[in-house]
């Protein structure tokens, strides 16, 4: 029998209805995991698997996820199953505890949803959907058989590839092997820059003035990724001194202070001229949320309950995602 604790145990701070969830685990439909499967709603010493389900507004809860595994009811625990695809404010804890726990995020989870969003922001940037007023010739682009680079060669990264494929494009892949002086290379050829991997020391501010200034005039920027892969300013003047044709950004990130308000003022600008889109992180609806990382834990219980299969989305500690 497999024990496991399904927390914070406040539905309020949940990212998932914990009934909902419950219900869905221990339904006969889930057979065999169901008459494998019990499940708490706090920490006892039998607990060995924990489905860690904060939402949003609990912002960094790494302490206190931490405190619950140091404490008597939490020596247990061999596994745990975060909501989230950016687990870096977890590194510190997942990195001290990875010999005994095995870790598993949301990545892939929703990798469709986010290329489909992807996609969207690049066809309405190049068809001129985000101007207003009627549109010049010129100022009309077609995706078909452009180049394009994917920087993230995960879920997403290869989804994105895959949508790709109708349009004749010539996809190009970078990922984690990919060196600086390989990346401006690469970035001054393509028109299409699709921005789709994780955060982590080295991605932090990659799309800076260095990567930004090489890309072509022409060119267009998609970020479905992490904010903090794109530097705001830097990415604001490329746009206005016309280095840069256009941004979709459905993730940003601001300067603090009063450099940021301009940023915001500045951005705002651009928005209005339709060389800027911006969505509010909206690449994965809320409502879609439910399911897909419900099967993603249902799937990863079941490993663990029957022993056949594969566990889906285990953090790989060393590259930090």
């Amino acid at each position: 029998m497999l024990n496991v604790a399904i927390l914070p145990a406040d539905p309020t701070r949940t990212c998932l209805s914990i009934r909902n969830l419950t219900s869905t685990l221990l339904s006969p439909s889930s057979s065999p995991l169901s008459s494998h499967l019990t499940i708490h709603t706090s920490l006892t010493p039998s607990v060995t698997a924990l489905i860690w389900l904060p939402n949003i507004k609990q912002a960094n809860t790494s302490v206190e996820l931490s405190t619950l595994l140091s404490s008597p009811a939490g020596g247990s625990i061999n596994f745990i199953q975060m909501p989230m695809t950016g687990i870096d404010d977890f590194l510190p804890l997942i990195r001290s505890t990875c010999e005994k726990i095995t870790w598993s995020c949301a990545k892939g989870c929703c990798a469709t949803l986010v290329a489909e969003h992807a996609l969207a922001l690049a066809l309405a940037l190049l068809r001129g959907l985000s101007k207003t007023g009627c549109m010049t010739a010129s100022q009309i682009a077609s995706l078909a058989g452009k180049s394009v680079l994917v920087v993230g060669n995960g879920g997403i990264g290869k989804q994105i590839s895959r949508f790709l494929l109708p349009f004749g494009c010539q996809v190009i892949m970078a990922d984690s092997i990919t060196t600086k002086a390989q990346l401006l290379q690469l970035l001054q050829k393509v028109r299409v820059v699709f921005i789709a991997c994780p955060l982590t020391e080295t991605t932090k501010g990659m799309f800076a003035g260095e990567a930004l200034s090489a890309m072509r005039s022409d060119a267009v920027l998609i970020n479905v990724a992490r904010g903090e892969i794109v530097n705001t300013g830097a990415l604001i003047n490329a746009v206005k001194e016309g280095k840069l044709n256009a941004a979709g950004l459905d993730v940003l990130t601001f300067t603090q202070g009063k450099e940021g308000e301009k940023e915001k003022e500045e951005l705002d600008k651009l928005v209005k001229e339709g060389k800027v889109l911006i969505t509010p992180h909206a690449a994965i609806p809320h409502h879609m949320i439910e399911a897909l990382l419900g099967e993603r834990i249902r799937h990863n219980l079941e490993v663990l309950a029957t022993g056949k299969g594969e566990l889906m989305g285990v953090v790989d500690t060393n590259k930090g995602y």
